[in-house]
């Protein structure tokens, strides 16, 4: 099965990341002008030149919805949204080491982004988030579980379309899930324990091939952007080697310590 995994446009979240170098963030960001002409690149060049695939996967977040609306409509396909392939952390308000559980955006708001999106029971007036702010353990485990779950499908080729920071971790799930397995045996793991970062850069297309009978994975492309060369693109400067990590507090005595936050895809 080929797997193409694809990350959002340029979000307003990154914009403003860019151009003035703080989490000035809002909760659930839609796309840029600029985010919305990479999509439509994306699109156009993809129907056009890349795989096409029987079914395109995406979050419950605006920017992915808002990235897959026009490959889908190039396809004629739905876009099935999935609250598993959500960013690091959940959904939440507040800047990145200020976080505040959100529900999400309300069912009839993500509607109304794409005629093509095929929201879950799960998607509510009252959001979809439920849980508190993931912590970077439970982000890497739950790469895991889509990285299995993705093993159980049959299609000859599928899309997703997520987010950075997840992306990276269900790289790392697919292709060396020794690493996440050794990561998770640590004592309050995160992101910058695992031994590789994936670079991804807005509307970036990596394309896999999961070889079901032998449960291995041939790599075809990483972070590809040649439908790009008529839109304004450069590497984002929110990228780093990894994530950064939360700078480590002692605690009280007698108190847990406390637990290592997922970056989201700002970074």
């Amino acid at each position: 099965m080929k797997l193409l995994i694809v990350r959002h446009g340029q979000s307003t979240n990154n914009a403003a990341w860019e151009q003035i170098g703080t989490y000035a963030r809002t909760t659930d960001p839609g796309l840029t002008e600029l985010g919305h002409a990479q999509a439509q690149a994306l699109a156009d060049w993809m129907v056009e030149q890349g795989p096409r695939p029987s079914r395109i996967f995406c979050s419950l977040m605006r920017r992915t919805i808002l990235t897959a609306h026009p490959w889908a409509e190039g396809l004629d396909l739905p876009v099935e949204a999935r609250v598993e392939l959500h960013e690091n952390g959940g959904c939440y308000s507040g800047e990145y080491h200020d976080q505040t559980p959100h529900p999400g955006s309300p069912r009839g708001e993500l509607q109304a982004l794409s005629t093509r999106v095929v929201l879950p029971e799960q998607a509510t007036e009252a959001g979809w988030w439920t849980g508190p702010t993931e912590a970077a353990a439970d982000s890497l485990r739950r790469a895991a579980r889509v990285a299995d779950w993705l093993w159980t499908l049959e299609d000859d080729c599928v899309a997703l379309v997520i987010h950075g920071a997840i992306g990276s971790m269900l790289l790392s799930a697919l292709l060396q899930p020794a690493s996440v397995e050794a990561a998770l045996a640590l004592d309050n793991p995160g992101a910058d324990d695992l031994s590789v970062w994936y670079r991804l850069d807005n509307t970036s297309v990596t394309l896999l091939e999961l070889e079901h009978g032998r449960r291995r994975v041939w790599v075809d492309w990483v972070n590809r952007v040649d439908h790009l060369t008529t839109v304004d693109h450069l590497p984002s400067r929110t990228h780093h080697p990894v994530p950064p990590a939360i700078p480590a507090t002692s605690p009280p005595p007698d108190t847990p310590p406390t637990t290592q936050e997922a970056p989201d895809d700002t970074h």
